[in-house]
């Protein structure tokens, strides 16, 4: 069994994204996490869904049986913004993320 540390220093990242935008997402985010390395925290926290963007309001045109073609070309931008695990943009981040010094080292 692995032991525990007994304290974990964590970054709160409160940050909005660019919306829809992936890779402006991922550079942001990237910046984001070099500026909390310099508090060395053992985690950093970012919002639910920062890349591509929570839609909070939006409803992509949908309505019981409808779908608006306005709310289908919304919804296609919105798809091609998010990100796969692994991909490109994980790469970066996790690459932004293993260059942080441990509070605890």
């Amino acid at each position: 069994m692995k032991d525990l540390q007994s304290t974990c220093k964590v970054a709160l990242v409160q940050a909005a994204p660019v919306l829809f935008a992936a890779k402006a997402s991922t550079d942001k985010a990237v910046q984001l996490i070099q500026e909390a390395s310099e508090k060395h925290p053992d985690l950093i926290v970012f919002p639910e869904l920062f890349i591509p963007g929570y839609p909070y309001g939006l409803t992509f045109g949908f309505t019981v049986g409808h779908r608006s073609e306005e709310g289908r070309k919304d919804w296609l931008l919105y798809y091609n913004n998010s990100i796969l695990i692994p991909g490109t943009e994980t790469e970066r981040l996790g690459a932004a993320a293993s260059s942080i010094p441990s509070a605890t080292t």
